[in-house]
């Protein structure tokens, strides 16, 4: 970013991986976003990674500026904190007509399936390690989960058959995986509610 053009024209950046380890099996293209002003690059060993940036004002490329990288290994890793959010409950209501013709009881309607919106992005690292996509699973319980590998997915928990003036609860439980770069994991665990009420 403190990368400037004199005339004050707009930038575009190339990051290029000059050289790795020789145990390191990784390329340019395992940076991030190499026209970005600040890429993401992840090492995969120990050792001296060197880096070139170039930019362009739309006239002329600069001259490359170098950045070396000393990876060293780190003596500890810590499990990261996966926060999966707080318990969730919800209710619906469904219709139940009278059965005419001197039967009695009632038939009643099914509830509507309900969408719990789950957010995991509160999940953090005590070394401030890089944390991997999630992994949210259904461990009890009926529901399905619309993106397993999203902080904020949304889980749907089907809506179930009612009885008039009869309340029936279901619950599922999730679990959140958190992952960081150094292989360590954590997980965390919330129960989803969902009451169902013929009336």
């Amino acid at each position: 970013t403190g990368s400037s053009d004199p005339a004050g024209e707009p930038l575009t950046y190339a990051w290029e991986l000059v050289s790795a380890p020789s145990t390191s099996i990784l390329t340019t293209a395992d940076i991030e976003e190499t026209t970005d002003e600040s890429p993401i690059f992840v090492p995969d060993d120990v050792g001296t990674y060197v880096f070139s940036l170039t930019v362009d004002n739309g006239a002329e490329f600069s001259q490359p500026s170098m950045l070396s990288v000393d990876v060293t290994e780190r003596p500890f890793n810590t499990d990261p904190t996966p926060d999966a959010g707080d318990d969730e409950t919800a209710s619906a209501t469904a219709s139940c007509v009278p059965i005419s013709y001197g039967v009695g009881g009632y038939d009643c309607d099914s509830c509507s399936d309900y969408d719990f919106n789950l957010d995991g992005s509160g999940s953090t690292d005590p070394d401030g390690d890089w944390v991997e996509d999630p992994a949210w699973a259904i461990t009890s319980g009926t529901a399905t989960i619309d993106d397993p590998s999203s902080w904020t997915p949304v889980v749907t928990v089907p809506g179930e058959a009612s009885s008039y003036g009869v309340t029936t609860s279901q619950e599922v439980e999730v679990e959140l995986t958190v992952t960081d770069c150094m292989g360590a994991s954590g997980t965390d665990s919330i129960t989803l509610t969902y009451s169902c009420t013929g009336s």
